[in-house]
């Protein structure tokens, strides 16, 4: 849904740029016909360049896919584990991850969804919650 949004931005910045140079909304920036032209054609360029700056403004710079998987083995003492992703990905958790603070009653084979992030040291499951 982001990325809907991100491109109908990107399109309303271009069509108002575009506007500005075609119809001389600027009174006083009048362009020669030359130059209109060659603006015109830059619009197709410059508008998407410009709105990507604000798009991370307003919607934000990452769009979290949920994914879901599986408890492949979790550690509640030393507080850590691993969650087979429906993907085939194995990908490290830490129980600060989990929404639920609890995490004595995880067992393997639990079912969860979590995004996938980046980190120092490879993959990590964030913002986990059991389904």
């Amino acid at each position: 849904m982001i990325t809907i949004k991100k491109l109908g931005f990107m399109i309303l910045i271009t069509a108002f740029i575009f506007a500005l140079i075609k119809f001389d909304v600027l009174g006083q920036m009048s362009l020669p016909e030359q130059l209109k032209d060659v603006g015109l054609f830059l619009v197709i360029f410059l508008g998407p360049l410009i709105s990507f700056p604000l798009q991370d403004k307003l919607f934000g710079p990452h769009e979290e896919a949920i994914e879901f998987g599986n408890i492949k083995w979790f550690n509640s003492r030393k507080g850590y584990g691993f969650i087979s992703a429906d993907q085939g990905d194995e990908i490290f958790v830490h129980f600060r991850n989990f929404s639920e603070k609890e995490t004595s009653n995880i067992r393997e084979g639990q079912r969860v969804s979590f995004i996938t992030v980046s980190s120092e040291k490879g993959l990590q499951a964030d913002k986990v919650s059991l389904v």
